[in-house]
């Protein structure tokens, strides 16, 4: 759960945390799509939210380069670190918090 969205619906947080995290991410990498692979407008985000409700970056796509890499990369922990912490899954009725992994696609227009 993001504390920044609505509480009551589990779906209802998670789509306004994606949706979040996307525009976050969009508008801070913006200035390096000019350096994005010739039709290449989106990239993968592998993330993870553990057990502690720390989010965490794993990867990105594996077909860019490692100039790229170099320059999203940092932008993307920035941006991630700045969140606030969120609430971690838990296995239903048990109480017993788990991690989640997904990954997140970025549209970034040129």
């Amino acid at each position: 759960m993001y504390p920044d969205c609505p509480l009551d619906n589990p779906q209802a947080n998670w789509q306004c945390f994606t949706n979040i995290i996307q525009k976050k991410l969009n508008n801070k990498l913006q200035p390096f799509a000019k350096h994005f692979p010739k039709g290449t407008d989106t990239l993968f985000f592998s993330l993870k939210v553990d057990t502690l409700g720390q989010l965490h970056l794993l990867g990105v796509n594996k077909d860019i380069n490692q100039e790229l890499s170099s320059l999203v990369l940092p932008q993307v922990t920035s941006t991630l670190s700045d969140l606030p912490a969120l609430q971690p899954a838990f296995k239903t009725n048990l109480e017993i918090p788990v991690e989640v992994r997904w990954t997140l696609p970025v549209c970034v227009t040129k």
